[in-house]
């Protein structure tokens, strides 16, 4: 998209704004709103965003009818009339004139320019500026609001249909596969406001229309049935080689928007690590393999996404009934990488685990599920630790004095508080555990190692259904 940024105003942007409130009959210009986009979210990222910063501080209207139009439930049979509308608006615009500055980005249907456009502009209101919500909460995440009010200032806000009904409307638009911008906001709400999306991400049939997309996105082709997928695909989105994405243009960045979304699935805010990345794969844990291997194939040998890509190639390699040698070369090479240390140590267990406390803005207390963004403000951190949070003074005194499975916040803390006085979380790997080992005895390092596993951060035996290695983690607590 080519323009000049100067020629869109405030006054513009929310005069767009106002005409998408009635979301069946908008009178808003879907290339009006194309060419507000990349104004909003340039592709130079050293670029300056006073309408970006303007519009995020004083005009939450302007969010809430973007957000609103995007998550409207719609059916298919709806999109011929609001499509013959959108055509209108383009025939009745007042900057028709302009249309011709913008560069076909691989969708043409109305329909699909508009939501690509609205996906990209509530994306850079929560990744883009100065002040946007993913680095807001810096070193210890709070809740949602701001002292300014910027937007959203409250979850809900993302969800004006209710929560199970946004992700619906996000899968709607995701599984019509006509751009990446679907998928890279759904991944940045599932960054920001976890808890009330990934329960209604694992339950079918829309995660496995889910995992469906993403596998073909993993293959670079959304235009085919994923490898290994033998379901009934009746429920599924059909294959389609004359899909936007299926261009062979579009190969690299629907491949690396899917490895983008299955990282925050794992290492995302506020969730529990390898516990939730299980749930999300294991009913797809062979379709996923394949996608893997492929995408491993088309990316470079030092790509910063082969990471993610070899913790779910090892999800199926640890069922047992895959070999090694089936992985993809690239990612056979970081698990031979890993195997080098003779063994998973305790304090690199301990570490992972508050490592993911320190990004979690859910109550530790017992059976809680009050959140940051439930609560409306920052949990209350333990005056002695700084790691576990508490909703309020209640569950700090269950968790202090009956803690959850047994394991007592009372005797977790002063262990704590001893492994980060001589090992904080940016300590060299190599370093760590002999300084672990200096500081705690093995009792106390054991203790502080069941206490993580209780958290899901890593993935216990009996849910993978192996036997226990001698090597692994597992045999040493």
């Amino acid at each position: 998209m080519s323009f000049r940024a100067s020629s869109f105003t405030l006054e513009r942007a929310l005069a767009l704004a106002s005409a998408m409130c009635d979301v069946q009959q908008p009178t808003a210009c879907p290339i009006c709103v194309a060419t507000l986009a990349p104004v909003l979210h340039p592709y130079d990222k050293t670029t300056k965003l006073p309408l970006l910063e303007q519009l995020r501080d004083e005009h939450p209207e302007f969010w809430d009818a973007c957000i609103t139009f995007l998550t409207t439930p719609r059916t298919d049979a709806e999109l011929h009339p609001l499509r013959s509308v959108l055509l209108q608006n383009v025939r009745d615009c007042s900057y028709r004139w302009q249309h011709h500055t913008r560069q076909n980005s691989g969708a043409t249907d109305l329909i699909h320019i508009m939501i690509e456009s609205l996906c990209v502009i509530l994306h850079s209101c929560i990744g883009n500026g100065k002040h946007n919500i993913l680095s807001r909460p810096g070193k210890h995440p709070s809740s949602f609001g701001g002292k300014r009010g910027r937007w959203p200032s409250h979850f809900s806000q993302l969800f004006p249909y209710g929560e199970e009904r946004a992700v619906d409307a996000h899968l709607f638009w995701i599984t019509k596969r006509f751009s990446i911008a679907p998928v890279r906001l759904f991944g940045a709400i599932l960054a920001i406001a976890r808890p009330h999306t990934f329960p209604h991400l694992v339950v079918e049939p829309a995660h496995g229309k889910l995992v469906y997309v993403l596998a073909q996105m993993l293959h670079g082709n959304v235009g085919a049935v994923p490898e290994g997928w033998d379901d009934n695909p009746a429920i599924f989105p059909a294959a389609d080689a004359s899909l936007p994405l299926a261009a062979p243009s579009q190969e690299m960045e629907q491949i690396e928007a899917a490895i983008f979304f299955l990282h925050i699935v794992r290492d995302g805010m506020d969730g529990s690590g390898a516990d939730e990345q299980w749930t999300f794969a294991k009913p797809f844990d062979l379709v996923l393999f394949h996608a893997i291997n492929t995408a491993a194939s088309k990316i470079e040998d030092d790509h910063p996404c082969l990471a993610t890509l070899t913790t779910y190639a090892l999800l199926r390699i640890k069922r047992g009934d895959m070999p090694i040698t089936a992985v993809h070369p690239r990612v056979r090479a970081v698990l031979d990488h890993s195997a080098r240390r003779p063994r998973v140590e305790l304090a690199d267990v301990i570490r992972l685990h508050l490592t993911q406390l320190t990004k979690r803005r859910i109550c530790c207390g017992p059976n809680c599920s009050n959140t940051a963004l439930i609560m409306g403000h920052a949990l209350s951190l333990c005056s002695r630790c700084k790691i576990t949070r508490y909703c309020g003074p209640e569950c700090q005194r269950l968790d202090w004095t009956s803690g959850s499975e047994g394991i007592r916040h009372k005797e977790v803390c002063p262990l704590v508080c001893r492994f980060l006085e001589v090992s904080p979380l940016d300590t060299a790997d190599y370093r760590c555990n002999a300084l672990c080992n200096q500081s705690l005895d093995l009792q106390e390092r054991r203790t502080l190692a069941r206490w993580a596993m209780t958290s899901g951060a890593i993935l216990s035996t009996e849910r993978m259904k192996e036997k226990p290695d001698t090597k692994s983690v597992f045999s040493l607590i």
